[in-house]
């Protein structure tokens, strides 16, 4: 009976330990996702539980076999959820050995409450052992909560070149502690208890307190990088405003010219000169002909203010800016004009580091069928470091963030290339709200 509950009480323990695990991805997963792990979790308990009293009967309750009974679950459970949830095993290694040097914190504090209670009860050690890292999980289990659904750093934590560091730093640590753990005592003494206690107790406050202040610092970057992009249209917006009070006051001089030229048609005609009429009317024609339309480059009233805002702003500043865009209709104007004025503000920027003769930036935009393809390319002696995915090691400025932002809301395809001091930036993904044979109109060009 004994060895039953005993292992009972591993099947537990290592159950709820599986939650602690699951907890940081648990977010990202779905329900059904998470139907299918739990299944093969309680699977694999009822196995543990069967296979572990086993164990015990053939080679008795003792604790080298008991804490191999622990480590054999650890194990497995960490195998079935590398495998079952779709994260990068950096992430599960990172989580395993953090939860591991909580698990051990807790059995440390199960510990020395069983030894208090050995010296005034005689009660099995092993049993009791199970029923207090159960105490400790269950009392704690709110907070444990808290901690381990924010357990995960941000994702630069995991995509720098110290990602692998930063992933095994706490499975070194478990190790270091668990390898003086190997020996066929259950209850160490006081002072190794204290000292296991200790330098992983340190390491979790101090972890917590990094984590907890990186994400202060994420909220304010984040709000400062929205206020960034506020201000930033509400600057395109006023430039726009003056490009549109311009194309009024033309509008009014064309208007008078218009009033003007009808009144001298009509005196023509009233005086029968028929023939001087039509030959005015020919030489208006012809005028009208080489009068450029007002600058409008995009069918989308906020990107074509934005485009040409920078381009006038690239020009005033010795870059030759030139667009090629067609005129059509997008769902998603505010996302992709936030893209565009980003890239091409970097553009400008990276033009400045140029000498004068070589500031040249090219934007284009084009649609085939649903596709829609983004591409800039400016003059750039930097060589660029890029990771696995081809994109820059820096994520960190606003530009890379709304265009990562952009790639995973919209499933685009973001590729950087850099060839003979030309850096090219192309953006592709899928656009359906429109009908193209509706929206693509003939392209403009202009320089």
């Amino acid at each position: 009976m004994i060895l039953l509950l005993v292992s009972a009480t591993i099947a537990l323990t290592q159950i709820l330990n599986a939650c602690l695990r699951w907890l940081p991805f648990s977010k990202r997963m779905t329900l059904e996702e998470s139907k299918i792990l739990w299944k093969k979790f309680l699977i694999l308990a009822a196995l543990l539980f069967v296979g572990d009293t086993i164990l015990f009967q053939i080679y008795g309750l003792d604790a080298k076999f008991y804490k191999l009974a622990f480590s054999v679950g650890w194990i497995l459970y960490f195998g079935i959820a590398a495998v079952t949830i779709r994260e990068k095993f950096i992430r599960h290694i990172f989580v395993f050995g953090m939860h591991g040097i909580w698990a051990l914190i807790v059995q440390g504090m199960a510990g020395t409450l069983n030894s208090a209670v050995q010296e005034f009860f005689s009660v099995n050690e092993f049993l009791l052992q199970g029923i207090l890292n159960i105490f400790w999980l269950v009392i704690l289990w709110q907070w444990e909560k808290e901690i381990f659904i924010n357990l995960l750093m941000p994702n630069y934590f995991f995509e720098s070149k110290y990602r692998w560091f930063n992933a095994l730093l706490p499975l070194v640590i478990l190790a270091g502690i668990y390898l003086t753990m190997l020996n066929n005592v259950l209850i160490q003494p006081f002072k190794e208890r204290f000292l296991r206690f200790l330098i992983p107790g340190f390491f979790l406050i101090m972890y917590r307190s990094a984590n907890v202040a990186n994400r202060e610092i994420e909220k304010k970057n984040r709000r400062q990088y929205f206020n960034k992009i506020l201000q930033q249209q509400l600057q395109n917006l006023r430039e726009y405003n003056l490009i549109q009070q311009e194309n009024q006051q033309q509008v009014a001089i064309f208007r008078h010219d218009l009033r003007h030229n009808y009144r001298l048609i009509s005196a023509m005609v009233k005086e029968g000169k028929f023939q001087a009429a039509i030959e005015h009317i020919q030489i208006q024609n012809e005028l009208l002909g080489k009068t450029d339309e007002s600058e409008k480059i995009s069918a989308n009233s906020i990107l074509n203010a934005v485009i040409l805002t920078y381009q006038a702003k690239a020009q005033n500043l010795g870059i030759t800016a030139t667009v090629d865009i067609q005129a059509f209709e997008l769902s998603n104007e505010g996302d992709f004009t936030i893209v565009v004025s980003n890239l091409f503000d970097n553009a400008i920027s990276a033009s400045l580091k140029q000498s004068a003769d070589s500031r040249k930036i090219f934007l284009s935009i084009l649609r085939a069928g649903e596709k829609i393809f983004l591409e800039i390319s400016n003059r750039c002696e930097e060589i660029l470091e890029l990771d696995e995915k081809g994109l820059p090691l820096w994520k960190y400025g606003t530009g890379m963030k709304t265009l990562l932002e952009f790639q995973e809301k919209y499933q685009a395809q973001v590729n950087f290339a850099q060839t003979e001091d030309w850096l090219k930036i192309s953006v592709s993904w899928e656009e359906k709200s429109v009908s193209p044979s509706d929206s693509i109109k003939p392209t403009k060009s202009l320089s």
